[in-house]
């Protein structure tokens, strides 16, 4: 279980993605959006994000694992190690960064906002992936993704961890950037803020609580 200096009240167990606030288990951001489904006219309930039946197999979700450790290590100009194979996705990654440079913020305590663990008052939590400035100078949420195509719940993400970084630490963010990386190509969707995509995680996030 690790303790976070910036929450002495929250608790993240990185290995089962469990938080809790003050020893109260609170849901994460992909869990509320895994958990509300849409009833189809097949009779079929379709998570609002992907559920449990449509995940990757375990190989392919450990090489996503594996991606976003490299990634951060990629945006702070570390020297890295990783297996031959995943060389076509690092190159294509280190392509896209010197196009789109991207700068890591800080929190007050120094500490680089990468895999952050959050608590919002609103009752989840979250781990963002990069909190940086863009080449412009803007501050953006940055969601590192191994899938081929943008899906709905992306922005729904994104939209609950800018939630979140404007609560903890009063930043602003300007967009929120999907970066989709793959053997052949490494490319991204911006989103400016847009309140429907936050109205719509709230929704999720309301639904929760009442069915918890």
């Amino acid at each position: 279980m690790s303790f976070w200096i910036q929450y002495p009240n929250l608790k993240f167990d990185p290995i089962e993605h469990k938080y809790t606030w003050n020893n109260v288990e609170r849901p994460s951001v992909s869990n509320v959006l895994e958990r509300v489904g849409v009833l189809k006219e097949s009779g079929y309930y379709n998570p609002v994000g992907y559920g449990k039946f449509a995940k990757q197999d375990p190989d392919l979700a450990e090489f996503g694992n594996a991606l976003h450790k490299i990634a951060p290590a990629l945006v702070l100009k570390k020297a890295v190690k990783y297996p031959e194979s995943m060389e076509p996705w690092i190159s294509k990654l280190r392509e896209y960064l010197v196009k789109n440079p991207l700068t890591p913020l800080k929190d007050k305590n120094e500490h680089y906002l990468i895999e952050y663990p959050m608590y919002s008052k609103s009752g989840y939590c979250g781990t963002p992936d990069l909190i940086a400035l863009n080449k412009k100078n803007e501050i953006c949420v940055v969601d590192w993704k191994t899938s081929e195509a943008i899906v709905k719940h992306y922005h729904y993400q994104t939209a609950a961890y800018g939630k979140l970084v404007s609560e903890v630490h009063k930043l602003p963010i300007k967009n929120r950037i999907t970066v989709r990386i793959n053997e052949n190509k490494c490319d991204d969707e911006v989103r400016k803020y847009k309140s429907e995509d936050l109205i719509v995680f709230v929704s999720c996030l309301n639904i929760v609580k009442m069915v918890k």
